[in-house]
């Protein structure tokens, strides 16, 4: 798990929460956790009494592209109604729809590369422009003189 993707981390964390986890009454705190991240109940909202569930990263997490997201919340957040709860695949999409989109050190890197090979690709179209026109320009010069 070292080397993922922080998304890929995030979708196989979802995607081992067992549905009674999402469907019992939520209390304040951690609801489960692995090596990465946990799921919190953060509290009920003052205004609506809903369930404030977010995803955090884990102070140590395995997954190297989360390290510099320690303590960070990742995903939400996710209110639910306790009079009115969703379902388990209702709760886990708003968790997909609600990731923070931060960009780590990989995702930073990738970037990076991507402008590199944005600038190659322009200077190279540039330069065949350029030759181009040298060629066209040599050639009008040619039916110039004749």
């Amino acid at each position: 798990m070292g080397g993922q993707n922080y998304r890929d981390c995030f979708e196989a964390f979802l995607e081992a929460i067992p549905y009674n986890k999402l469907e019992e009454y939520f209390t304040a705190g951690t609801q489960i956790s692995d090596e990465n991240f946990r799921l919190d109940m953060q509290g009920i909202t003052t205004e609506n009494k809903e369930w404030n569930l977010q995803i955090q990263v884990d102070k140590s997490p395995k997954c190297q592209s989360l390290k510099s997201l320690a303590f960070d919340t990742i995903a939400g957040p996710v209110l639910v109604d306790p009079k009115n709860p969703i379902s388990p695949e209702e709760i886990k999409k708003l968790f997909r729809e609600r990731l923070i989109k931060r960009k780590t050190p990989e995702d930073l890197r990738q970037e990076k590369m991507a402008k590199k090979a944005e600038a190659e690709e322009r200077r190279r179209l540039e330069k065949e422009k350029a030759e181009e026109e040298a060629k066209k320009k040599k050639g009008n010069n040619k039916r110039l003189r004749r």
